[in-house]
C-alpha cells in the first residue's frame, strides 16, 4: 500500500444493481476507505424497482480511491472513470 497522503478527487459513475439496492455500498466508501463521497447525480426506479445510477465524486487520497474503487469492481459493481471512454 502506498504512502501517498495528498487528496486526490475522482469523478466515477457507478451502477449499483436492484439486488444489492439495499447495501450500504455509499457508507463503505466513506467509512471503510475515508473517502469524502459527494452525489452529484443519481437516478433509481420508480418505487425502488430497477438499479440505481449514481455520479459520484470520490476524494482523498489516491491509493484509498484506487482501493476503494477495487473494492465496487470485485463485488461485481459497474464503474467508469472520467479517465475511460464513456458517454458522459
Amino acid at each position: 500500500m502506498s504512502s501517498d497522503t495528498a487528496t486526490t478527487e475522482l469523478r466515477i459513475r457507478l451502477c449499483i444493481p436492484e439486488p444489492r439496492r439495499n447495501e450500504p455500498i455509499i457508507y463503505t466508501l466513506i467509512t471503510e476507505y475515508q473517502l469524502q463521497v459527494n452525489i452529484a447525480a443519481a437516478t433509481m426506479g420508480a418505487n425502488g424497482i430497477g438499479e440505481g445510477w449514481f455520479d459520484l465524486s470520490l476524494a482523498g487520497p489516491s491509493d484509498r480511491i484506487e482501493e476503494a474503487i477495487a473494492f465496487l469492481r470485485t463485488n461485481g459493481l459497474e464503474v467508469w472513470t472520467e479517465s475511460e471512454p464513456t458517454d458522459w
